[in-house]
């Protein structure tokens, strides 16, 4: 019985020290490779400046659209972001427990925030 006990006990320790305790926010980040968005605890993703015409941020349009997948954005969601324009000023929408707000500017490309609750 007692080593029973030690056993379940030890696998309980090992599936907590193993478990994956990130955000979906880091996850997708992770999974997409980029670094230096992730903040508050993994609780906050910022891209910056994508696709900007002159001085672009780090992350790319492939990273970008990554990111969207790997959060899956509905449909219509990607469809508000896709028709913003610079006279809309900033936009906000949300699924699934996440909060994103941006902006865009044909030269200053995409800025986004993306949250987690």
């Amino acid at each position: 019985m007692a080593v029973a006990a030690i056993v379940v006990i030890g696998a309980l320790v090992a599936f907590l020290a193993l478990r994956d305790t990130s955000t979906r926010l880091e996850k997708a980040a992770k999974a997409c490779s980029v670094s230096g968005v992730i903040d508050d605890e993994g609780h906050t993703l910022s891209l910056r400046r994508v696709a900007a015409k002159e001085d672009p941020g780090r992350v790319s349009l492939v990273d970008y659209e990554c990111v969207l997948g790997e959060l899956a954005v509905p449909r219509a969601v990607k469809d508000h972001m896709g028709s913003t324009r610079a006279l809309d000023g900033t936009q906000t929408d949300e699924w699934d427990g996440l909060k994103a707000r941006w902006t865009y500017h044909p030269d200053d490309g995409i800025s986004m925030t993306i949250t987690e609750n």
